[in-house]
């Protein structure tokens, strides 16, 4: 995508939000310090709002009256202001909407809250002729888990005869305005409106029509969507009153859309040929469109040679892997990392007598494993996934023979009994950070929890997925567990590891299986990979998405994994690829990672983050993730295809499970 156009005009944001109250007459407001938050983050981000931002938080009235009066006072015919108010709203006996501030008396209301009609007169003695109010905040009363309430005639008190003001609120008049029920455990979330506005603006989902502009009407139509998507029984509203025009409240931060454009028929047969010669040609004239001036050729020219580079001949795919490397953008030079096993960047990979200083990279296979099977001599089965602890003392396998296993990653040896339960194939397995916890999830779409030093199942089996169990991962803090499930379900569900219980709604939203799910390092992402070609992206403490599906794969996409920094997302699909993605933007990093030769099943980071770990053809491959590029020759030796990879801790280990019925653990030496 090109980038989005400038915005129009200065453009200025007054953000407030209270959330403590001194009256007890007044509930104790969860949401609005992240709202604010959330707002100032998105609306000063020079790539999303370009707004300069004023915050105020928790201040007594006087003071919310003086910065609002700063605020607007002074303010050019050509300014787009945005007052956003997040907190208690209350009506009085005569029906007047107040805004509840910290020092409130709910009984003092005309002399300790800020009344709407004040808030009206502001705007309209304010220049500025592109006003935004955004409201997500109602009248409280006995529900504490809401904010708002009782018929509020919104449109009469705050819309008044303002030329080019728009208006959006979290709900209609006599509905409430719903936090997001926050996880155990976790960060406090948004309000349900205030979390789908940001989230369109931040991701860019909210530009419908691909022009790199967000507007006022797209914003909010985007956030009543994500409402109605969450369950919400609030409807949000908004009124546009004598704007000329439309409202850009933000640009798309992924850009403008581009849509390719379509190849000749000529063109298209000549790349279908049977014969690599006239293929070839057909690649040569690609890589003309590279360099044209419409963006759509030149995308339509990127995605063909992509496919001609992972589905052709050596010779026609080596040519169109050239084309694009050369179309490229020469990447600025990577700063030396810090930690002592570092990679050369510049190259297809370190030299070995340059080991030394760039550290452990794991080379040879120092041993194999194998004892997956139901019963003693009886024969070995596959392993489906391998998983180290946090103190890297034990590595944890799970495999056709129903059973998950523990082992001294350093001898190969077992490590106690096999732990027995689940009555299907076991797919997946994911200690929790502490190490306390092993969770294991199965064909028999159960998620068990193990205590890994006694080997003794933790609670009741995990029910409520109606498919298997393909994949478990514990968030950062340990407060969650996320599963996901093929078969007919199709969902991710979120658990209290503690309590076994379920934490909101299933996350629904990919059409076929549900393959793999991975926690984002500060826990504020989820992502999940599917069998219908897409990665998805979810807030784990609503529970609602995050932006478009990312797409690009042409198969399955089995696996997902994020970097330890949390700038990368990597995925795995059975088109042989690994694809690097901007979680924050959606887009893709760089060109496709290619050299397998088959599906690829799994993706892991080195906890360094300098090496990525592929699985799939009977071959382990490490990249470079900041370059894209290969680093030293694939480590072969499984006779099958590799299921799971996984680096030790400390970064000197990368275990292996395959359809061969074995681990392997590469290393350096």
């Amino acid at each position: 995508m090109p980038a989005a156009p400038e915005l129009p005009g200065p453009r200025m944001a007054l953000v407030v939000a209270s959330t403590g109250y001194t009256d007890p007459a007044f509930t104790q407001l969860r949401s609005p310090a992240r709202d604010a938050a959330d707002m100032v983050d998105v609306l000063a981000d020079p790539d999303v709002g370009g707004f300069t931002v004023t915050p105020v938080l928790d201040q007594p009235e006087h003071e919310i009256r003086r910065a609002v009066d700063a605020f607007l006072a002074g303010r050019g015919v050509d300014d787009l202001v945005v007052v956003y108010l997040s907190g208690h709203g209350v009506l009085d006996a005569r029906g007047r909407l107040y805004f509840a501030a910290k020092d409130t008396v709910r009984d003092r209301l005309s002399s300790t809250a800020v009344e709407s009609a004040w808030l009206l007169d502001r705007l309209e003695e304010c220049r500025a002729r592109r006003q935004v109010l955004i409201l997500d905040c109602c009248f409280s009363g006995a529900f504490a888990q809401t904010k708002g309430g009782a018929e509020v005639d919104l449109e009469r008190r705050l819309v008044g005869a303002g030329r080019g003001r728009a208006v959006l609120t979290a709900s209609r008049a006599g509905e409430y305005s719903y936090e997001g029920t926050p996880l155990p455990g976790a960060a406090v979330g948004g309000s349900v409106f205030t979390a789908a506005l940001v989230d369109g603006l931040r991701s860019g989902a909210a530009d419908r029509d691909g022009d790199g502009y967000i507007s006022v009407e797209d914003a909010y139509a985007h956030a009543a969507d994500q409402v109605r998507a969450a369950g919400g029984t609030q409807s949000p509203q908004r009124w546009l009153y004598g704007a000329e025009g439309e409202i850009v409240l933000a640009r798309n931060p992924r850009g403008a859309a581009v849509t390719p454009a379509v190849l000749p028929e000529a063109l298209q047969l000549s790349l279908d040929s049977p014969y690599p010669d006239i293929r070839r040609a057909a690649v040569a004239t690609l890589g003309t469109w590279l360099t044209a001036t419409d963006p759509g050729q030149v995308l339509a020219a990127q995605q063909a040679l992509h496919l001609v580079a992972a589905h052709d001949s050596p010779t026609v795919a080596t040519a169109a892997r050239d084309l694009l490397r050369t179309a490229e953008p020469t990447p600025p030079p990577t700063p030396a990392p810090t930690a002592d096993r570092r990679i050369d960047s510049s190259g297809p990979g370190p030299s070995p007598e340059d080991d030394a200083a760039r550290g452990a990279i794991p080379r040879r296979c120092l041993r194999t494993i194998e004892g997956h099977s139901r019963w003693m001599f009886a024969k070995a089965k596959p392993v489906n996934t391998v998983a180290f602890s946090p103190d890297g003392r034990l590595l944890a396998s799970g495999g056709d023979d129903n059973m998950v296993r523990l082992w001294n990653p350093s001898t190969g040896q077992p490590v106690g009994q096999p732990l027995t339960g689940h009555t299907g194939l076991v797919y997946s397995v994911a200690f929790s950070p502490d190490g306390h916890l092993l969770a294991s999830g199965g064909k028999d779409s159960k998620v068990r929890l193990w205590n890994p030093t006694t080997g003794q199942p933790v609670g009741q089996p995990l029910t409520g997925h109606a498919g298997e169990v393909n994949s478990v991962a514990f968030s950062p803090d340990g407060d969650l567990l996320a599963s996901a499930s093929g078969g007919y379900d199709k969902t991710v569900r979120l658990w209290n590891p503690t309590t076994g219980q379920p934490v909101g709604q299933p996350l629904t939203g990919h059409t076929h299986w549900v393959y793999s799910v991975a926690f984002s390092p500060d826990g504020h992402l989820l992502a999940s990979a599917s069998l219908d070609g897409t990665v998805r992206l979810w807030n784990p403490t609503t529970g609602l998405p995050i932006g478009q599906p990312l797409t690009g794969h042409t198969g399955f996409v089995y696996s997902v994994a994020f970097s330890p920094d949390g700038h990368v997302l990597a995925s795995a699909s059975r088109d042989a690829t690994v694809r690097l993605w901007n979680p924050t933007t959606g887009q893709p990093v760089g060109q496709p990672l290619t050299g397998h030769t088959g599906l690829v099943y799994s993706v892991a980071f080195s906890p360094d983050g300098h090496l990525l770990a592929s699985g799939g053809d009977n071959t382990v491959r490490l990249w470079n993730p900041t370059t894209g590029q290969p680093i030293g020759q694939p480590l072969t030796g499984h006779a099958g295809e590799v299921n799971s990879v996984a680096f030790s801790p400390d970064g000197d280990l990368l275990a292996s499970a395959s359809e061969d019925k074995s681990i392997r653990i590469w290393g350096a030496a």
